[in-house]
C-alpha cells in the first residue's frame, strides 16, 4: 500500500523540525476519530482534519479542546491550519490563552493560517500571561 504525501506546506514543517533535532509522526487515532500521537519532543495538528463536515467552521471552545486533547504538554506543537478559512474568538482563545497559560512549557506555532486566522490568534495571544523566572 502506498504511503500519502504531505501536502507541501506540512513538508516544509516538518523539514524545519527535522532540522532543528525534533521528531513528529502524526496519524489517525485507531477507534477512527481524527487525532493526533506524538513522538516525544513535538506533534503537528491538521486543524481541518477535526472538521465534523465540510463546511464546519471552528469556532466553539469544545471544538478547542477537542483540537487539543492529544497535544503535548512541553515542547513544540504546530497547529496547520490549511484550508481553514475562520476561526471564532472562543476557538482562539481556548487555544492561544488558556491552553498556553495551563501548559506554559508548550511551544505553540500556527501554520498555513490566512489573515483571518492570523488576526484571531493574534487577539487571543494578547491576553495571555508570560510565564515567570
Amino acid at each position: 500500500m502506498e504511503q500519502a504525501k504531505p501536502t507541501l506546506a506540512i513538508a516544509k514543517v516538518i523539514a524545519v523540525l527535522e532540522a532543528l533535532g525534533l521528531s513528529l509522526q502524526a496519524s489517525h487515532r485507531l477507534d477512527g476519530e481524527a487525532g493526533s500521537t506524538s513522538s516525544m519532543q513535538g506533534a503537528i495538528l491538521a486543524v481541518r482534519q477535526f472538521a465534523a463536515g465540510p463546511d464546519d467552521g471552528f469556532v466553539s471552545r469544545s471544538q478547542a479542546r477537542t483540537v487539543m486533547r492529544d497535544a503535548r504538554v512541553a515542547g513544540p506543537v504546530v497547529l496547520d491550519f490549511e484550508g481553514v478559512e475562520t476561526i471564532g474568538q472562543a476557538f482562539a482563545d481556548e487555544i492561544f490563552r488558556v491552553f498556553a497559560n495551563a501548559h506554559p512549557r508548550a511551544e505553540l506555532d500556527a501554520v498555513n493560517a490566512s489573515e483571518e486566522v492570523q488576526r484571531t490568534i493574534r487577539r487571543a495571544r494578547a491576553g495571555r500571561h508570560e510565564p515567570s523566572g
